[in-house]
């Protein structure tokens, strides 16, 4: 057996005979003459600048201190290669990989952490760390999320600056973005993960459209937006609809189910597969059925999107957007032909008809809560890590109904301010199915917000819906009644002087009569 000792010059001794040496070193049980041969050798390739040799020599010192469970060594051995003299940057890239290989083996999280922490360390402010530096802070954030701990797993991901990484591709920012949003909706942070979900940009790449579209509607629905809830449900539907086209049209010109194949894989599962089709053993069956499981969730996907979008349509506030999302909202569901009550619901809305809240809340509403889980409390395509007040499934229930009983009464009350000019107190609130101190903050709520016009009488005991005109809009009206006066009165004129015209051209048979009696 050869030693290698500093005194020596280690010069020609190959890296097999260095790491020979130090394996029958760790046999003896002499750990620190292990230590000191890798040293030794360790420095001697570093100024040879041999980045081969000493990436073994790095990965070899790291395993032994690994295997023999010397945590608090191998971090410190760590941190003092990153400061030795010309250290060989390729060679530290190595060590670090593969670090980070071996502490997604400890079964401890907490030791884990501490090496992910000490890589984090040294590989801090140095740009040719970039992309290892993100990777650890992603793995870094993984581990403290199976722990438990979400508020450290933002503020950590939080540390990635996705606009100033240059080695970071379209797809990974995204990823990361949306990761970022996640966990800040998580600990319930709405505010960071607003202003994170801002710097996302659907040009920069189609695949991460429902992840995102998901954490969107968490951040609206605690806004109470539902009119976003609603475009963020169709966006998701538009999406899936797009992908289904796509992969269905592939599947006809395949002649088989391979359109379907998710294309998205882990590398293990492309792997196998490359093998299977090498050998020869792919069997047609398995690609068809892992083709209909994705169509499957695909047309899952679409019918939760759609019921989404439909149900937060008819919770939202009157507006321009809303009629139009109302509008293609009854035709998207009329043609899935799933969702007959949320459509006929739709519909009653783009009516100038008063609906009839109590057979809605006896008839209706047990429809509607089969036919969407978001009328029980539930929010589909919300993911995992939901936030808190997502949990609490009843009040959420209760919340959706009374919207909907809400924006049912608006609707009413526009109408009867359509058709009538003036009512009495008790026969409204009577229509509307309310209490008149009900009633009195309805009609209040939108005449301050102009939905309605509306001036109470309370001696009398009625309500007019007619606005007066001011002495501006009387003139107005008057003048616009003068210019339609006499529009209608010129036109009278032509056609009295066309008429009188047409009477005095002679006929064919009077013309004829002359010729005959002159014969």
């Amino acid at each position: 057996m050869m030693d290698i000792e500093p005194s020596k010059n280690p010069e020609k001794v190959p890296i097999a005979q260095v790491l020979e040496t130090a394996k029958k070193l760790h046999e003896k049980g002499d750990f620190q003459g292990v230590m000191q041969c890798l040293s030794v050798a360790e420095r001697t390739y570093r100024k040879q600048q041999d980045a081969e040799s000493e990436t073994q020599v790095l990965i070899a010192t790291a395993q032994y201190l690994f295997d023999g469970k010397m945590w608090e060594q191998l971090n410190n051995r760590i941190e003092e290669l990153t400061k030795v003299r010309g250290p060989i940057i390729e060679s530290l890239k190595s060590l670090f990989k593969h670090c980070s290989k071996l502490a997604k083996q400890l079964p401890d999280g907490e030791i884990a952490v501490a090496l992910i922490q000490t890589l984090r360390r040294v590989t801090d402010g140095n740009i040719a760390y970039e992309a290892l530096r993100i990777e650890l802070t992603r793995m870094l954030t993984y581990m403290y999320e199976r722990l438990g701990k979400l508020k450290e797993a933002a503020d950590v991901l939080m540390e990635v600056q996705v606009e100033t990484a240059g080695t970071l591709s379209r797809d990974e920012r995204a990823k990361i973005l949306i990761e970022q949003v996640r966990l800040n909706l998580a600990v319930d942070n709405f505010i960071q993960a607003g202003i994170q979900a801002k710097k996302f940009s659907l040009k920069q790449t189609e695949k991460h459209y429902v992840a995102y579209y998901t954490q969107m509607i968490m951040i609206h629905l605690h806004e109470d937006d539902y009119i976003s809830v609603a475009r963020d449900y169709r966006a998701i539907y538009k999406a899936c609809e797009k992908e289904k086209l796509k992969k269905d049209q592939k599947s006809l010109q395949t002649g088989g189910w391979e359109g379907w194949e998710d294309k998205e894989e882990d590398e293990a599962d492309a792997e196998k597969e490359n093998e299977k089709e090498e050998s020869g053993k792919m069997e047609i069956d398995e690609v068809k059925t892992k083709g209909e499981k994705r169509r499957e969730e695909v047309i899952a996907t679409l019918d939760m999107a759609l019921a989404g979008f439909a149900s937060f349509v008819v919770m939202a506030p009157l507006s321009e957007e809303q009629r139009d999302l109302n509008m293609d909202c009854v035709k998207e569901t009329k043609a899935s032909n799933k969702f007959k009550t949320l459509s006929m619901v739709a519909e009653s809305f783009l009516k100038d008809e008063r609906i009839d809240l109590p057979i809605v809340k006896q008839h209706v509403v047990p429809s509607l809560l089969s036919e969407s889980p978001i009328f029980e409390g539930n929010i589909p395509i919300a993911g995992e890590n939901q936030c808190s007040f997502l949990n609490n499934k009843e009040e959420l229930k209760k919340t959706f109904l009374e919207k909907l009983y809400q924006r049912i009464t608006e609707h009413d009350l526009r109408v009867i301010a359509k058709f009538y000019k003036q009512m009495h107190f008790s026969r409204l609130a009577e229509l509307l199915s309310l209490s008149k101190e009900e009633t009195e903050k309805v009609v209040s709520r939108m005449v301050v917000s102009k939905e309605i016009y509306g001036k109470i009488n309370r001696p009398e005991g009625t309500i007019n819906f007619v606005q007066p005109f001011s002495s501006v809009g009387v003139l107005d009206n008057w003048t616009s009644s003068v210019t339609l006066l006499l529009s209608k009165m010129e036109r009278v004129s032509q056609l009295i002087e066309k008429e009188r015209i047409t009477s005095t051209i002679p006929t064919d048979e009077e013309e004829e009569e002359p010729s005959s009696s002159s014969r």
